[in-house]
């Protein structure tokens, strides 16, 4: 049987031919999908590092936090100096008197009652 035995070499030579060329499509389209891959893995690396860099460059010239730390810090002084020296009413424009005025005030207040107090006991002793 000479047909069969023609027929398997070119059932053989075709299969061959066949699983080579599908060998060498499939290895090209996974080279291509490896490269492409690996150009995706890259591209996410890249951008994580950039990302970070210009973190760390923005944080060098301009710092939020910072920013509101001292812009916090200066209303806590304003607000310390107002309790403490005064300040001007904003819609009377008087102004108003702080801790230390007051302090000065009560100091004196109490100090003329006690005056007070000591002349009326020394004219009621006989």
């Amino acid at each position: 049987c000479i047909s069969e035995y023609i027929a398997s070499i070119i059932v053989k030579h075709l299969g061959k031919r066949l699983g080579i060329q599908v060998c060498v499509q499939s290895g090209v389209k996974l080279g291509s999908m490896a490269i492409k891959i690996g150009n995706v893995i890259v591209t996410l690396v890249l951008s994580v590092v950039i990302d970070y860099a210009i973190d760390w460059l923005v944080r060098q010239v301009y710092d939020p936090k910072q920013d509101f730390k001292d812009a916090l810090n200066d209303s806590i002084t304003e607000l310390q100096s107002a309790i403490i020296a005064g300040y001007k009413d904003p819609e009377t424009g008087a102004w108003k008197n702080g801790l230390d005025q007051e302090m000065r005030d009560f100091i004196l207040e109490r100090s003329k009652i006690r005056e007070r107090v000591i002349l009326e006991q020394l004219e009621v002793q006989p």
